[in-house]
């Protein structure tokens, strides 16, 4: 059967089979870890937040969003969290400054000046002159939190430094947690 029709036929026959059986093999192997699952400590992913466009004033230290994050006796969930704030100018004071950060577990937006902190300011000033700066400003940051068992909270904070109250018009935060950690990168010092 070596005519163009057997071989076709024969190419026909095994990639056939070869496909059925990649799809009995991954089919047992999904059911397999679903089984395995079902019983075990595996964690689902988890995706929570929240989002407004209703105003806040920010006089001293407020949460902007919150999400309550519980994990399970025994497990950590390693998460990543997304603030994002629409910001308006105070007023006609030279330079207005405000932190946002995202934290665990912390209300007292303590300064904590790391990764997931960011710095805002409007700036009134032009060569000496007031002349204010009518902008609305966005800021956001991303971080990574690793969480232990118990019932925990991610915040998205701003506070001002040594500036007059402001207000937050639009913020959101954005939260994904699970269970597995991809292996750390090594970030460059210098």
């Amino acid at each position: 059967m070596n005519t163009l029709f057997g071989q076709g036929f024969r190419f026909w026959t095994n990639n056939t089979l070869s496909m059925m059986k990649k799809a009995v093999l991954s089919s047992a192997l999904c059911l397999g870890i679903a089984a395995l699952g079902a019983g075990s400590a595996f964690a689902q992913p988890a995706t929570g937040g929240n989002d407004t466009n209703i105003n806040i004033a920010v006089p001293a230290c407020t949460t902007l969003n919150a999400q309550v994050v519980p994990v399970p006796a025994g497990a950590v969930r390693y998460c990543t969290a997304t603030g994002s704030a629409d910001t308006v100018n105070p007023g006609n004071v030279g330079l207005s400054t405000y932190v946002f950060n995202l934290t665990l577990d912390n209300v007292a937006c303590a300064p904590l000046d790391g990764g997931k902190e960011r710095t805002l300011q409007f700036s009134n000033l032009v060569a000496s002159t007031s002349l204010p700066d009518v902008r609305i400003k966005e800021v956001s940051s991303t971080g990574f939190f690793v969480i232990p068992a118990g019932v925990h909270v991610l915040r998205w904070t701003a506070r001002p430094v040594g500036s007059p109250a402001t207000t937050v018009i639009d913020r959101s935060l954005s939260v994904v947690c699970t269970d597995y950690r991809l292996p750390p990168v090594l970030t460059p010092t210098n």
